[in-house]
């Protein structure tokens, strides 16, 4: 049993430990209180501890109603409905059980004691027992429920918040992935209807790049030899679409080990550099150089078509921008 099973489960066995646990501190209670009227070597007489527990016991059904009235009845429909009704009726009715039921048990149990107080002894008893300790117990019920309710809230609030930036960038995954699917195909269907023995070569690369983003890609980490892996699969598909109008300079240089790294990162910036061949006056050339030192990953992507070229086609901006959030 953890500690946090034993505050927030609703298993029947942690919920009955924790409410012995709360009696049990009330009966604690009620024996510093005895405590309070006699000497400190009192701690160690029997005595003291049976004459507790008497009191305790006489008194317990008063405050067990009182307990779970405002737990289960005053403070949950108060929270459902914010109905101030709901609390004047509340504390009528925790006023009658103190009054009632309150003055008949502390009489019983002056006479079974044998206490021998005045009138106005007797009173204070009554008001110490029936209003004080009875606004004292009930309260310190409630606020450890508050409390809890709060904690939970919390925490529910903090998993939702959690899956809704998890969702996000699940979003801003899936936003490159129609742009290389729908330009691979219409290039592919192209080269099937001409003949090109490339063509079945194309679909395996794009299969193989497709299985990546939809298996892989839905992982919050990748090894870095897999994520380089797609990039070179994703090198080589452009290569065949623009056969001899593309030129690819690909360097790598790791370290020892291996390393994770977030699926997907560098795909939509080359998709931003690799620009569809319809648009190019003379033949593509494109340096992609990766840099694993340590911690620090260094990712250079160089091209011979302009910067401004670059920013204003495909959707650059966009793309740009979501590698941005994705980042953060």
């Amino acid at each position: 049993m953890t500690t946090r099973d034993f505050i927030f489960s609703n298993k029947g066995i942690f919920r009955l430990l924790r409410h012995l646990c709360f009696w049990g501190m009330y009966y604690v209670y009620t024996v510093f209180d005895n405590l309070s009227s006699l000497q400190i070597t009192a701690v160690f007489t029997p005595s003291l501890y049976r004459s507790a527990l008497y009191e305790a016991l006489w008194f317990l059904p008063l405050y067990v109603i009182s307990v779970y009235f405002s737990l289960y009845f005053i403070l949950r429909q108060y929270t459902k409905k914010e109905n101030l009704w709901v609390l004047v009726f509340g504390t009528i009715f925790l006023v009658i059980v103190a009054l009632v039921p309150g003055d008949f048990i502390t009489g019983r149990f002056l006479r079974n004691t044998g206490r021998h107080m005045s009138e106005g002894g007797q009173v204070i008893f009554f008001l110490g027992k029936c209003f004080g300790e009875l606004i004292i117990i009930t309260g310190a019920a409630v606020i450890i429920r508050i409390m809890k309710d709060y904690s939970l809230k919390q925490k529910e609030n903090e998993k939702l918040i959690a899956e809704n930036i998890n969702n996000k960038l699940q979003l801003l995954k899936m936003k490159m992935r129609p742009h290389i699917l729908f330009e691979c195909l219409q290039n592919i269907c192209r080269d099937i209807e001409a003949g090109n023995e490339h063509a079945p070569e194309m679909i395996l690369k794009l299969s193989e790049l497709l299985s990546y983003l939809l298996y892989e890609g839905q992982s919050n980490q990748v090894s870095f030899f897999k994520e380089t892996q797609m990039i070179r699969n994703y090198i080589d598909l452009k290569k065949l679409e623009y056969k001899d109008r593309l030129d690819v300079h690909f360097a790598l240089q790791t370290g020892k080990g291996s390393f994770d790294i977030a699926p997907g990162l560098f795909l939509p910036l080359l998709e931003i550099v690799i620009i569809p061949f319809e648009e190019l006056t003379e033949p593509l050339w494109v340096s992609v150089e990766l840099e694993l030192l340590s911690s620090d990953l260094c990712f250079i992507l160089k091209s011979n078509v302009s910067g401004e070229k670059v920013i204003v086609g495909h959707a650059a901006a966009s793309i740009l921008e979501n590698i941005k959030k994705r980042l953060q």
